[in-house]
Parts: C-alpha cells; structure tokens; sequence
C-alpha cells in the first residue's frame, strides 16, 4: 500500500509512454518513464531493469509493468543480472541504464578528447550520465565526479569508465557492497551466473533446468 500510493507511482500513471516499471525480490520499485522525448519500448524495459539492479537491496529484477499494462510473471524472473561486467569496450554497449543516445555522446566525447587528453564517464541510476577531459586520468575522473555530484538527477553517481578501460564492476551494485552474503545466496541459473556477478565458490543455489526447483550446488573456485 505505501508503494501504490507513493509519488513514484502516481508520476509512473500520469507519464507518457514509453515506460516500464521494474521490481527486486524484496520490493523495491524502480521506474523509468519521459515526458518530453521518445524512448523506444525496449529501451525503457532495459533501463528500468537495469536502474532497478543498481539500485535494489537484492538482485535480480524483473519487469512489473509497461506502459499501461501489468506483464509481472514470477515464472519469467530471469536468474542472472542484466547488467555486462565483462566488457572494457566502452563503445561495445550502452552504459548501465543509460539511454540510447548515450553511445552517441561517448562517442562524441573520443572523438573530441584527442590523443594527448584523458576522459572519464561517470552514471547514475537512472540514466545520466557526465564526463570529464583532462591531462590525467585522475583528473578526468574527479572533474566528471564534480560535474555528477552537482547535476540535478537525483541520485548517485558510479563510476563507469576512463581512459584506462571500464572501471564498472558488481561492487557498484548496492546489493552486493552493502549485502554481500545476501547477495550471493540469491538463486541464479549455474555457477557461471554466481562467478560473473564476483561471488567466490562454496555453496550456491542454483535452479535446476528441468523442475525449476532452487538446489544447493558447490561451486569450484
């Protein structure tokens, strides 16, 4: 009840399309919606998922609504993160709950860096994103902090990349800084889904393909 009645909801109803609504296995809501531009359907499911991710005390998501419509299906909770980890491209993908438009702005930021500056990329959330040109890395960096802590975004600024590759990892996820153990007792999908998200081996759960049940496995290290 304190969430239907919440202003995130009451802004989500009353929002344009396109907009998805997403929530964690402890129900948090993460919303991304626009008023004064187009994003298209799938741009907006991948944001809200995503920002849902960076943000919730647990991990994995999944869609509750988009646009007007409730698609929440417990049976299609995907049991591995939306988020990539295992890229240094900076170009390969789109920042983590960024727009579409964010390939085109980093782009845009190589393009005019030039050979003899350094860059860094710092995000939020929910999908801005800041950037930083000087003569060191380390300088590039704390200029695109300074450009995100006084942007009017209204949330935290992670770090996603610089001159030296993508810095982004599983430890700006909430869940796994602030519920480390929590986090690497959510059930996932194999092993592999356990290592990608930087849980060591030991005992995981893992679903079993056939009848979906959570099984304890030992994972190698």
């Amino acid at each position: 009840s304190e969430v239907r009645s919440s202003t995130l909801i009451s802004n989500y109803i009353g929002a344009a399309v396109q907009k998805a609504l997403a929530v964690s296995i402890t129900g948090g809501v993460y919303a991304t919606y626009t008023y004064s531009y187009q994003l298209s359907e799938n741009e907006v499911k991948r944001m809200a998922v995503q920002q849902c991710e960076l943000e919730a005390a647990l991990v994995p998501c999944i869609l509750y609504a988009v646009n007007d419509e409730v698609v929440f299906d417990p049976g299609d909770w995907v049991k591995r993160s939306s988020l990539t980890f295992n890229t240094n491209n900076v170009m390969a993908i789109p920042p983590p709950a960024s727009r579409d438009s964010a390939t085109a702005a980093i782009q845009d930021l190589l393009d005019a860096t030039g050979r003899d500056k350094k860059y860094a990329i710092i995000i939020t959330p929910n999908g801005y994103g800041f950037f930083g040109i000087a003569d060191t890395k380390d300088a590039a960096v704390s200029q695109a902090m300074a450009n995100c802590n006084s942007g009017a975004h209204g949330s935290r600024c992670i770090e996603y990349a610089s001159s030296a590759g993508i810095t982004f990892s599983t430890e700006s996820l909430k869940a796994k800084k602030n519920h480390g153990d929590l986090f690497c007792k959510t059930v996932r999908y194999s092993c592999a889904d356990h290592f990608n998200v930087g849980c060591a081996g030991g005992m995981r759960w893992v679903q079993n393909s056939r009848s979906l049940a959570a099984e304890p496995v030992t994972c190698g290290n």
